[in-house]
């Protein structure tokens, strides 16, 4: 056979086995887009809630996780560790450890008066720290798991990164490196030194469902290898792959709360969810919001697809960008964030008629 017959032979070889061109079902790409989705539909899960606990309408809820069992020492009672917000309110930010059935603190630590306590996550050596972000502080505090005691170094997010400040906090358990979300599409990661002020920045992940960025992420929680974080304003969670930001489902709790109406008919209340938490050893996933009365332990569903499905998704995407307001700075919002309007505690609960 001469030469030009093997190299026919060969580009018909390529072209009727490669999967790259062949046209098959079964065909994938060498090299995938990280723009694009994982699959053509991103599917919608309508949570079911399964019980509902008392929440302290005091909590303006900004972290939210479990105190791993095998850190507790026993796997009989549960213990979660949240983080409040707000300025201007009579009772500073705090981190608090409590029992979510029974909405008792077990124990409490305030944080400086002037501080916006923001999300907070469980990370460091043997995943016994606290570590708690802050809004416009640049900082990151560090605080044992058990005692909530301060380990004695306040950390800060890297100078050679765009992170201007934390809104939610997660940790891959396995490599303790940090996700970090700030109101954007973006999700930093940084790694803390226990010795070290300055977090090392390790990468940015850009969140999106198919050629859509994600915006105003907020709280975030790690589950079963995937990154859940709520969507500010939205009664919804985006489930997103770390690895690539891809957007691999949507949970909708908007239905599930209308047997709820002092929050599922509240159209204020109901865009306050915010607080994730994920209990490896149980399998509970809770959910809970910002003045929120009461704590759910939620089902997922089943995943669907198709245009009412697709309505859905579309509920749960960020609203057009909000203004800019700079009368809002001492509230922590600065020109690179959306303007949310902010009330007092008291004023909160009047307007919404909580009791």
């Amino acid at each position: 056979m001469t030469t030009n017959s093997h190299r026919f032979v060969l580009v018909l070889f390529i072209l009727f086995t490669s999967p790259i061109l062949h046209d098959s079902a079964k065909a994938t790409p060498l090299f995938r887009n990280p723009q694009s989705s994982i699959t053509a539909t991103t599917p919608l899960y309508r949570a079911e809630i399964v019980l509902a606990h008392p929440h302290s309408t005091n909590s303006f809820t900004e972290g939210f996780g479990f105190v791993p069992r095998s850190l507790l020492g026993q796997n009989v009672n549960p213990v979660v560790y949240e983080s409040t917000g707000l300025y201007h309110t009579d009772k500073p930010a705090s981190i608090a450890l409590t029992d979510y059935h029974t909405d008792r603190a077990i124990l409490s630590r305030d944080l400086t008066r002037g501080l916006f306590a923001e999300g907070c996550t469980i990370g460091g050596q043997e995943n016994k720290i606290i570590y708690l972000a802050t809004l416009s502080s640049n900082k990151i505090f560090a605080f044992d798991a058990l005692t909530l005691q301060p380990t004695g170094i306040v950390h800060r997010f890297p100078s050679n990164s765009e992170i201007l400040h934390g809104w939610g906090l997660t940790s891959n358990p396995d490599t303790q490196v940090l996700y970090v979300s700030d109101g954007t599409s973006q999700i930093h990661m940084v790694s803390i030194d226990p010795d070290q002020e300055e977090a090392i920045f390790v990468g940015t992940i850009h969140v999106h469902d198919g050629d859509t960025p994600i915006r105003e992420l907020n709280e975030l929680e790690w589950v079963n290898g995937l990154i859940y974080a709520n969507v500010l304003g939205q009664s919804c969670i985006v489930k997103i792959l770390p690895e690539t930001g891809d957007v691999v489902g949507w949970v909708s709790l908007a239905k599930a709360l209308q047997k709820y109406p002092h929050i599922g008919t509240n159209e204020v209340l109901l865009r306050q969810m915010n607080g994730i938490a994920y209990d490896p050893f149980s399998k509970v996933l809770l959910v809970t919001g910002k003045l929120w009365p009461l704590t759910f332990e939620i089902k997922e569903g089943v995943p669907l697809v198709g245009p009412t499905a697709n309505q859905e998704i579309n509920a749960c995407r960020p609203e057009t960008m909000r203004k800019v307001d700079n009368s809002m700075i001492h509230a922590g919002i600065n020109n690179k964030l959306p303007y949310i309007s902010m009330m007092t505690d008291q004023e909160a609960r009047e307007n919404w008629q909580m009791k």
